[in-house]
């Protein structure tokens, strides 16, 4: 799931990616991109395994602002969206 995450990120910015020329097998199912972005996902994890769960402890200290910061942002919209909390309730 990383690894399409990452290669959806990559089509946004990069849509000419998805007509690459084929350089792997048939067999394997996946283009050349896609295993380069499973690769990289697979990195970050194998990075994340060797630094220890001091990393992961990071990685959560920055991540939890972020998706506070997120999920009001998305609030914020439904509520405009909405006009107002009581069509939203």
């Amino acid at each position: 799931i990383g690894g399409a995450a990452i290669y959806t990120i990559v089509l946004i910015f990069w849509p000419g990616v998805a007509e690459a020329p084929a350089m792997m097998p048939d067999w394997v199912g996946v283009s050349l991109v896609q295993f380069a972005c499973f690769m990289v996902f697979w990195f970050m994890n194998i990075w994340l395994i060797w630094k220890g769960i001091n990393s992961i402890k990071i990685l959560e200290q920055l991540a939890a602002p972020f998706l506070l910061v997120c999920g009001l942002a998305l609030l914020a919209w439904a509520y405009v969206r909405a006009d107002g909390f009581g069509p939203m309730l």
